[in-house]
């Protein structure tokens, strides 16, 4: 199972305001500054773009070949043009890599949980793969792995000469095979930020796995908003950048030949070539959601529960972290984006900042032109894990708490009025 971190940062949020009188002009305007495509979306241009939810489940499925392998929790999901679905389940002791056919009935597992090639201990698959060939990166082990849904072992590379955090998230696969990785600098900061709160350096990577090589592409991308606190670790005090409630982060989408930068300094979406230029900046106008005293006390309450799971075998440490979070820092205003995930087709998903007792995930769907597609409520309580052009698939928990994924298909809607 996933470990649960001492995070409390959460929450989700709108990204327009309303005019202050008559209706709202939704009129895109697009504009050329030094080379740079900027899309502007006016506000109320959200409010008034169509809104798409999903229909009843077409396909549900429950475990993984046999009925007492149920899933703990999926981290990934991709859906074949032929109606195939991958899955894989993070469980306690790895990875598990499931092929299922378009009926949903189980066909394979492909690898197994290890550390050796062809094993997962925490896989994440990338997008960007070919045919019947999935690419996973695996962050316990630094290594990438391609293999095929036959479930025959393609090829590995070993990247952990980079370093330990060099590769920190994968943010996708590029056209030519390379994909793109955030560095874990927090452990290397040697600053004295003090009380402030800062945003933590996010160094952006491009890795050629063939050779390999690693570039650095950029470090002028903010990371995550965080405080120092103060923590006892083996009877030695440290100061640990503590995350920001509902504060800024950065995310990340690797597309094609393009990286989609969505750093919540602002409500843009930029999109930048390689090596690195910025090719296009979507906006949209609106104010940031203020944080009130509810949200913050829900934040708060979710964190605690999520710490209550630990158990009582982390003892003294367990403790530490509810009192960190008692401490820790909340934003006085949310981002503008939680999360961010490619579509097949091109499109970008953005899931929009709310305070954590609103469960509906909401996202804003801007086309591959930049322009704003939809926005999209997806069923209470689930969770994004692919998105095609007219079906989505996500995980969601029945009425016992066992996770199951289900297909969807995309029911769109009239503009509002």
């Amino acid at each position: 199972m996933r470990s649960i971190a001492p995070t409390i940062a959460c929450g989700l949020l709108t990204l327009a305001a309303a005019c202050s009188s008559g209706p709202p002009s939704t009129e895109i305007t697009t504009r050329d500054s030094a080379g740079v495509t900027i899309i502007e979306h006016p506000a109320g241009a959200v409010e008034a773009a169509p809104l798409w939810t999903v229909g009843a489940a077409t396909l549900t499925i429950m475990h993984g070949a046999t009925a007492e392998q149920g899933f703990d929790w999926i981290a990934n999901a991709k859906r074949f043009p032929d109606g195939r679905i991958l899955l894989i389940d993070s469980q306690d002791d790895g990875s598990l890599v499931y092929l299922f056919g378009p009926d949903g009935a189980f066909l394979r597992q492909i690898g197994r949980v290890g550390m050796g090639p062809g094993e997962f201990v925490f896989g994440r698959l990338l997008n960007g793969s070919a045919g019947d060939t999935i690419t996973i990166y695996d962050n316990r082990t630094s290594r990438l792995t391609w293999m095929t849904t036959d479930a025959m072992l393609v090829g590995a590379s070993d990247l952990s000469r980079f370093g330990m955090g060099a590769l920190g998230t994968p943010a996708g696969t590029l056209a030519d095979g390379r994909f793109i990785a955030t560095s874990r600098v927090f452990m290397g900061d040697t600053a004295d930020h003090g009380s402030s709160r800062y945003r933590q350096r996010m160094p952006i990577v491009v890795v050629d796995a063939a050779t390999p090589r690693l570039d650095t592409l950029s470090n002028e991308i903010p990371g995550a908003e965080v405080k120092l606190t103060a923590m006892d670790m083996g009877g030695e005090t440290r100061s640990v950048a503590s995350p920001v409630g509902y504060g800024l982060q950065t995310l990340l989408v690797a597309a094609g030949g393009e990286v989609h930068v969505a750093s919540n300094e602002s409500s843009a979406l930029d999109t930048y070539s390689l090596p690195w230029a910025l090719l296009r900046s979507v906006r949209f106008a609106g104010a940031r959601r203020a944080v009130d005293d509810e949200a913050r006390a829900a934040l708060r309450a979710a964190a605690i529960a999520n710490i209550e799971k630990m158990g009582a075998g982390v003892g003294a440490m367990k403790q530490q972290f509810l009192d960190m979070i008692q401490r820790a820092e909340i934003a006085d205003s949310m981002a503008w984006y939680q999360s961010m995930m490619g579509a097949e087709g091109g499109a970008v998903w953005l899931r929009e900042m709310r305070t954590v007792s609103d469960s509906v995930p909401h996202y804003v769907i801007i086309g591959e032109d930049g322009k704003l597609v939809a926005r999209m409520d997806l069923p209470r309580a689930s969770r994004l894990l692919w998105a095609g052009a007219d079906q989505v698939i996500v995980a969601l928990h029945d009425e016992d708490e066992v996770e199951h994924v289900e297909l969807r298909p995309i029911v769109t809607g009239a503009a509002a009025h």
